[in-house]
């Protein structure tokens, strides 16, 4: 299995979207770049510094799934954990 990999998914709940259950640093970082509600904020910036610094091999998928989730936050999508 690829490295990029979470162990635990991030299920976002968009209401123009629906829930979109996201798996992995490469999934996180198109998402980030393509879709998400707002392109601006320290929390953005970071997550998306952080997958493109994972999917290099220069941090962990764990860094980059948390800081997918601050900026889940940071925009105020509502995510589900996996348990």
């Amino acid at each position: 299995m690829d490295k990029n990999y979470w162990p635990d998914p991030v299920a976002l709940k968009l209401p123009e979207l629906g829930i979109r259950t996201v798996e992995n640093t490469y999934d996180a970082a198109a998402y980030l770049m393509e879709e998400w509600p707002v392109d601006h904020g320290e929390a953005y910036d970071r997550a998306l510094r952080m997958c493109l610094l994972s999917i290099r091999g220069k941090k962990q998928p764990a860094t980059a799934r948390r800081a997918f989730i601050d900026a889940a936050n940071e925009a105020h999508i509502h995510i589900k954990l996996a348990a």
